[in-house]
């Protein structure tokens, strides 16, 4: 079995670097004619660096996979250009996925060292020598070339920011492609027509993502990306992208705590993409979202206290239950979760009513034998006085008018029943 592999498409089709591994392989061959060329496992475009050549649907990957699966037989010879061609992850992991190799009783030949490294022979320092050294140097190699071409971007953003160089990355939002002729980014006309109607929408229409999404989703307009339909984060996305005002964001991983994540490389480059959007509407979107922000932080500190605030929850889907615009609404609502709308005051009135009523306070009681008159008459007095201060709030905060008859019949209520229990509590 032959092995090649190159890093990047480009090499695969403009290069001649699978080629020459097939040949080389081939020629090292004919001086051990036991062996007869079954198959050729390729990866083209897959970075051993970061182990792609690994995964399942990979070339090696899937060699690794039949082996194990017992469809390649023992004794079987997998022939590379180099150990590099197989690994550059180091000499701890590539040591691993080595032993993972011979484990399956397969020989590894390497043409570089013209040696065959056979499945059964343990404890040769010579070949533990020359495969560690391999591994070695073939991560070496990848890591010094990875640092090389970080430094060469950071010059060229450096000076794209300066305006002393036109740099332009392949990398490109979902609606525009990159004209390989002319190192431009192309715009798609009916996807930019899609990104213009989320900014109207939320902007004219005054809807949050969630109902956008439904909005797309219900008009059957296919997401812009490979997404099977639209969702909140698709929607907020795209409302959060820079590129739609032409900035590119350069962005870098960063391992933090074992784990890979993306962080902002410095400024933006102005000027980088095609304006789709306005700056005056990004900016506004993007303050709408910052107020949205600071109301979420204040949390408890808001005026409106939700008596179900982390004690509520959906009964179809199990999320939470928010409040808006005088209902309780599942968080998961309406994208994933069908369950309806509850008016909050009907909800808050069960609960208060479940608080006054004779089974709570005996429960209350039999808690505590000592429990006070005061105590008793407190516990009663304060949803009351909360469902006072919620509805005055509400009032204020909705404009449906017959949610607000609702809300001052109720206050109505509560102005007969509060005087009743606060006289209770001062003859105490």
């Amino acid at each position: 079995y032959l092995y090649t592999r190159v890093s990047k498409q480009e090499q695969a089709s403009l290069g001649q670097g699978l080629k020459r591994q097939r040949e080389l392989a081939e020629d090292f061959l004919k001086s051990y004619p036991e062996y007869e060329l079954h198959d050729v496992y390729e990866d083209a475009g897959k970075s051993a660096f970061y182990a792609k050549n690994l995964d399942e649907d990979a070339g090696l990957g899937g060699f690794i996979s039949a082996a194990e699966n017992g469809d390649i037989e023992p004794d079987s010879l997998l022939v590379l250009e180099s150990i590099c061609r197989l690994s550059r992850i180091g000499t701890r992991k590539g040591s691993k996925l080595l032993s993972r190799i011979f484990d399956c009783k397969i020989n590894i030949a390497v043409v570089k060292f013209n040696t065959i490294f056979y499945w059964n022979q343990e404890n040769d320092l010579n070949e533990c020598i020359m495969l560690s050294s391999g591994l070695y140097l073939g991560h070496l190699e990848s890591e010094q070339k990875s640092q090389r071409i970080k430094k060469t971007m950071e010059i060229k953003l450096e000076q794209a920011r300066k305006g002393e160089t036109k740099f332009r990355a392949r990398a490109h939002p979902a609606w525009l492609r990159y004209n390989e002729q002319s190192g431009e980014h192309d715009l798609i006309p009916e996807k930019v027509k899609v990104v213009e109607m989320i900014f109207e929408l939320f902007l004219s229409q005054k809807m949050g993502c969630s109902r956008i999404a439904k909005h797309l989703n219900d008009r059957e307009i296919k997401p812009i990306t490979k997404s099977k339909q639209w969702t909140y984060n698709n929607v907020h996305s795209q409302l959060k992208h820079e590129a739609v005002i032409g900035e590119y964001q350069p962005r870098r991983k960063v391992k933090k705590n074992g784990t890979t994540k993306l962080e902002n490389n410095g400024s933006p480059i102005t000027d980088y993409y095609p304006a789709i959007i306005s700056i005056a509407d990004y900016e506004s979107v993007q303050k709408s979202f910052l107020n949205n922000r600071k109301n979420k932080r204040q949390g408890s500190l808001a005026k409106f206290n939700n008596l179900f605030r982390h004690i509520g929850t959906c009964l179809l889907c199990g999320l939470s239950m928010i409040h808006k615009e005088g209902h309780l609404r599942c968080n998961n609502a309406p994208v994933k979760c069908t369950n309806k709308n509850a008016h909050y005051i009907d909800a808050e009135n069960s609960l208060t009513d479940f608080f006054q009523s004779a089974s709570f306070l005996k429960f209350l009681v039999s808690s505590s034998e000592d429990i006070s008159l005061e105590a008793s008459l407190n516990a009663k007095l304060q949803p009351l006085l909360r469902a006072k201060k919620n509805c005055t709030f509400a009032i204020e905060s909705v404009t449906d008018e017959d949610v607000i008859a609702r809300f001052r019949r109720r206050i109505d209520e509560l102005h007969q029943q509060i005087p009743e229990i606060e006289d209770q509590l001062s003859t105490i």
